[in-house]
């Protein structure tokens, strides 16, 4: 008997074997157009991140180079000052320091010197708290 020798040579489909052929193309298709859906979504999402941690950095290197960060800080308002009839707000952290400048007082400040005169007091007080950003 003679020995059988086994190569790959082209054999012609049949019917069969190309419906089947096809539909395995069909489906790779949509598959490949889900996945560049997919893909394309992920890459606005990774760009988003990325983007977004950019401008951290960028904001970080501005706090970093100022060397001061904003922050809620409380602070008080000092009735008649720096003269009757105005109020000036300090932060209450440094209580010695102002924020922006006097401005006039309303009527729910509290005494001003012609009430505290007739109530007796003179000196001026901390009444009011307000918050403000640390600049």
């Amino acid at each position: 008997m003679e020995e059988t020798i086994i190569r790959t040579l082209p054999v012609k489909l049949t019917e069969e074997e190309q419906l089947e052929i096809g539909l395995n193309i069909a489906g790779n298709e949509i598959d490949i157009g889900k996945l560049e859906v997919e893909k394309s979504a992920m890459a606005k999402e990774f760009g988003d991140e990325i983007k977004g941690k950019w401008k951290e950095n960028l904001d970080l290197s501005r706090t970093l180079k100022a060397g001061v960060k904003e922050e809620e800080v409380g602070c008080s308002w000092a009735t008649d000052e720096p003269e009757p009839g105005q109020r000036q707000l300090y932060r209450n952290d440094i209580p010695e320091e102002k924020v922006g400048e006097p401005e006039p007082m309303n009527l729910f400040d509290g005494n001003t010197e012609e009430n505290a005169a007739d109530s007796g007091e003179t000196e001026n007080k901390h009444e009011e708290t307000a918050t403000v950003k640390n600049e």
